[in-house]
């Protein structure tokens, strides 16, 4: 397979993201008003489909309204450190579900998982819960379903880790979301991955 050609920027326009906290700020911040966001702070893949939030047109829908009214070319879908409490084979149960659901609706989309972004090591030091080991094991998860079920995978971390395997605290406050200066990067970043 070639290497995607990175000259040219990924067009997110015809995009949707799907995500928690981490997703809102880059709707808030990234400056990626073009494409579409279903993203709040409590999301996880158990409560997903039984939201109703307000989209870039001003009205409230489910994913399933929105999946059902518009078409995407490409569905990011960051989704998991809500749900690191839970056992972790009933969250990536839930996850491929809602990959395989998304996949119904809109079977012409090329679904790309992200990879959740890491915490700071004081945060991980301290929270056994939302620990860098237990996002990694989430990750790798997630990357084995991508293979899978032929979706793309990319990971963030690159881009704001210490080289530790951490979130450097230097790109965060509160040792788990980065700062909002910080989404633009991500957001370019995001234009140069053909996944």
């Amino acid at each position: 397979m070639p290497p995607a050609d990175t000259s040219v920027p990924v067009d997110l326009s015809t995009s949707l993201f799907i995500g928690d906290s981490r997703t809102e700020g880059l709707k808030e911040y990234g400056g990626l008003e073009e494409a579409e966001f279903f993203a709040n702070s409590g999301m996880s893949s158990f409560n997903l489909l039984s939201t109703n939030l307000t989209v870039k047109d001003g009205s409230k829908k489910t994913l399933e309204e929105l999946l059902s009214q518009h078409s995407y070319e490409r569905i990011y879908l960051m989704l998991g450190i809500n749900e690191l409490g839970y056992p972790p084979s009933s969250v990536t149960k839930k996850y491929a579900s809602i990959v395989d659901w998304i996949h119904q609706l809109q079977p012409q989309a090329r679904i790309i998982l992200e990879a959740n972004l890491h915490v700071t090591k004081k945060k991980s030091d301290s929270d056994p819960v939302y620990g860098n080991g237990k996002i990694d094991s989430l990750n790798q998860a997630i990357y084995q379903m991508a293979v899978e079920k032929g979706c793309g995978y990319i990971d963030v971390n690159s881009l704001f880790d210490d080289g530790q395997g951490n979130l450097d605290s230097k790109y965060s406050v509160d040792n788990a979301h980065i700062m909002g200066k910080y989404y633009t990067v991500w957001a370019e970043w995001l234009k140069t991955q053909n996944a």
